[in-house]
């Protein structure tokens, strides 16, 4: 598959979210949400693409802004699947990693870190909105606890799958794309 730019640059990803989602995982109503909400209307789908896909920033230097941010050392510690966590207790966390080395098992582990953002997604706008109350009601302390907890549950989560997913971009948009 070769990575065709339209007239802004932008690079189209568009046959990547081709054919089923994963499935026999946990993220099932997340891919549902998307197979019958915002897949058949195309402004939706078009906003949701734009968001998960990653920018130029994200995928400059083989993601180095995320490297910056400590990302990448964030992910080997993570209790859902980081490295070490993995090496200490032998745990092989399949719903967290590439399945397979094919394109489509890529394709399928794409779906799947847009599903886990979407989640940590909602759970960070809602402890944001706790937080922000906490302030307003002045528990300073309740909202400077509320900041650091979401910024290690819910924002790193975040910062890590558009990390594996600039990567995981970068080699589908290397490989041919199979015969669909």
């Amino acid at each position: 598959m070769k990575k065709s730019s339209n007239s802004q640059g932008l690079v189209d990803y568009s046959p990547l979210f081709v054919g089923k989602p994963p499935d026999n995982d946990t993220w099932e109503a997340i891919y549902r949400v998307y197979y019958r909400w915002v897949r058949p209307v195309p402004i939706s789908r078009a906003l949701v693409r734009g968001y998960f896909l990653p920018r130029s920033f994200e995928t400059w230097r083989k993601a180095a802004v995320y490297r910056f941010l400590g990302v990448a050392f964030f992910g080997r510690i993570v209790p859902t699947g980081g490295i070490a966590f993995r090496r200490i207790t032998g745990a092989r966390m399949v719903n967290y990693t590439l399945r397979t080395a094919t394109f489509e098992g890529a394709r399928r582990h794409l779906f799947r870190t847009c599903a886990i953002e979407a989640a940590h997604l909602a759970v960070f706008f809602a402890v944001s909105i706790a937080v922000v109350v906490s302030c307003l009601l002045g528990r300073t302390s309740l909202a400077i606890g509320g900041t650091v907890a979401n910024l290690a549950i819910n924002v790193y989560p975040v910062l890590l799958q558009r990390y594996i997913r600039a990567r995981l971009v970068r080699v589908l948009m290397r490989r041919p794309r199979a015969a669909a």
